[in-house]
């Protein structure tokens, strides 16, 4: 009998009951509640009791300031784990659908001012198991872009002389390789752990200004560094004159460049549902321009 090749699961996160947003790469996050609902604000169907539930941060009570947790876009995949275990409180749910806090010691949770202790309960987590991960419709914010110049260097020197009598007119060409870096950061959503495709332009500095080129497509891992070769060729035109040398230097300038961004998010699960959501970030490129050449006579 064939047996079919086991696939790699990745464990659930537990959503902690606390005033801070869940991770740093989640949607989820604690919003104050303010007389109205904020959209959409993670709930269930009681159907014990016949109404709906909302989950809120843990010691909230009626009449104070209290934290509803919203699950921005609809984007995690929430689900209720039957013993779950850790070293901290959790949003938990008994068997009559009543949420409260979860003591994962004591295995218990609050009902009308007091605490009751179950055998089994649920824990609020979410679902980790992405397969894929999708960019795209990216957007570059060129009018808050923050470029930094260094000092120029010298690519290469030249000595062109003239042994003539009279001035002569000669062409230098220097060929250059450098190396041109990109990273892209995202300040939520994407998970590190998961090869993402990223379908986008590339920012360019041309002459101070900033150009997207048209769109490609490539694989990346958000985070990483990626490293592209560039050649560059400048000609310089130069009137030498009798009896001198004259001595060319190719100067490049480097640039660093960090351009803020917005796109959309596309994630696929292993159960086959896809998730997507809006998501900011910020594009780093180091690059080097060239200039024309610095002439100096012998």
């Amino acid at each position: 009998m064939r047996k079919d090749k086991e696939k790699k699961i990745t464990p659930p996160r537990l959503i902690h009951s606390s005033s801070f947003k869940t991770t740093i790469d989640s949607n989820l996050e604690w919003i104050t509640f303010k007389l109205t609902l904020p959209n959409p604000a993670v709930s269930i169907y009681n159907r014990y009791f016949h109404h709906t539930d909302y989950v809120c941060k843990y010691k909230c009570d009626t009449g104070f300031p209290f934290e509803l947790l919203v699950n921005r876009d609809n984007f995690e995949i929430l689900e209720w784990k039957d013993n779950s275990c850790g070293e901290q409180i959790y949003v938990g749910m008994n068997k009559h659908g009543l949420l409260g806090k979860v003591s994962t010691k004591e295995k218990a949770l609050p009902w009308k001012g007091k605490v009751y202790t179950y055998k089994s309960y649920k824990v609020l987590t979410t679902n980790e198991n992405i397969v894929s991960q999708q960019v795209d419709d990216v957007r570059y914010n060129i009018d808050n872009a923050k470029i930094l110049q260094y000092p120029p260097e010298v690519m290469r020197q030249t000595t062109i002389s003239n042994y003539e009598c009279q001035p002569v007119v000669k062409t230098s060409s220097v060929s250059k390789t450098s190396e041109v870096e990109h990273r892209w950061e995202t300040y939520s959503s994407v998970s590190v752990t998961v090869s993402t495709s990223i379908k986008t332009g590339i920012p360019i500095l041309f002459e101070n200004k900033i150009e997207i080129s048209t769109e490609v497509s490539f694989g990346l891992t958000i985070g990483t560094t990626v490293t592209e070769s560039v050649t560059d060729t400048v000609s310089v035109e130069v009137t030498v004159p009798p009896n001198q040398s004259c001595v060319i230097n190719m100067l490049r300038y480097k640039y660093k460049v960090d351009i803020p961004l917005t796109g959309r998010l596309r994630c696929t699960y292993s159960n086959g549902d896809i998730r997507i959501t809006s998501i900011t970030g910020e594009i780093l490129r180091h690059s080097g321009g060239r200039s024309p050449g610095c002439v100096e006579s012998m």
